[in-house]
């Protein structure tokens, strides 16, 4: 147990959004809620953000530089290299780490909220939404997705190559788990047109195969997918890992 009169510690990282957009510091973005919890305490205007999302999180979490804990860029282009392998070593103890080992009880959330949006009210305890595996009892999206196999039609309209093999993703259940599952960089891991090519490294070359796959699945398991994605960004397609755990 903590010690008696030990203070309450929130910490909370907002991505994608400048240093000046909350009312808190001046910006033009109206947040009565922060406006209270600073009013409370104290507001330090000297944080050196990394211009990243992970090195960012990395270095508040643990008040040293980004690269000294292994986040000298963001997750998913991490190498083996010192400073860039995307794992914080043992002797880089973080806040939690040192609240817990003194004593306090350390409860991590994460809840993605999207601009102009209200978290979820209720729910699951950990702040995310949960469904069956097969959706709310749709056998026909399990995850809570809706994918089809690839037609012509579909190659050109998500930017398919030739002769690629996998299954399609046209729509994700935005009330199902699936859809609280984000990339390191905090984008969603699945869109649609993403081309799902392997789960748990079985290869999906059709939807039939895909159904057999997952219907062996049960709650708990994990799944790693290996899906293409096209990125409008580099014009190209890129292959990514979704990893979660059926729920």
């Amino acid at each position: 147990m903590p010690p008696k009169g030990a203070p309450n510690v929130l910490l909370i990282m907002t991505d994608d959004a400048g240093f000046g957009a909350p009312g808190t510091f001046g910006g033009v973005v109206p947040t009565p809620a922060l406006d209270r919890i600073a009013a409370q305490g104290l507001r330090y205007t000297n944080f050196h953000s990394t211009a990243l999302c992970s090195p960012t999180r990395a270095a508040i979490i643990t008040g040293r530089n980004h690269h000294s804990v292994g986040t000298g860029v963001v997750g998913e282009i991490a190498t083996g290299f010192p400073g860039y392998d995307s794992i914080i070593p043992i002797d880089k103890g973080t806040v939690g780490t040192i609240l817990r080992e003194n004593g306090s009880n350390v409860d991590r959330k994460t809840v993605a909220v999207r601009l102009g949006e209200r978290p979820q009210v209720g729910g699951s305890d950990d702040g995310t939404r949960k469904l069956t595996i097969d959706a709310a009892g749709d056998a026909k999206k399990p995850f809570g997705l809706t994918v089809t196999d690839i037609t012509p039609a579909l190659v050109e309209t998500y930017r398919l190559a030739d002769g690629q093999k996998g299954v399609v993703v046209k729509e994700i259940n935005p009330a199902s788990y699936i859809a609280d599952v984000k990339m390191s960089n905090g984008f969603d891991a699945l869109s649609e047109g993403d081309l799902i090519q392997k789960i748990n490294r079985q290869g999906v070359d059709s939807l039939k195969g895909f159904n057999e796959i997952v219907t062996k699945l049960k709650p708990g398991d994990a799944v790693v997918m290996e899906v293409l994605a096209y990125s409008r960004s580099s014009r190209s397609t890129q292959l990514k890992i979704v990893q979660f755990t059926v729920q």
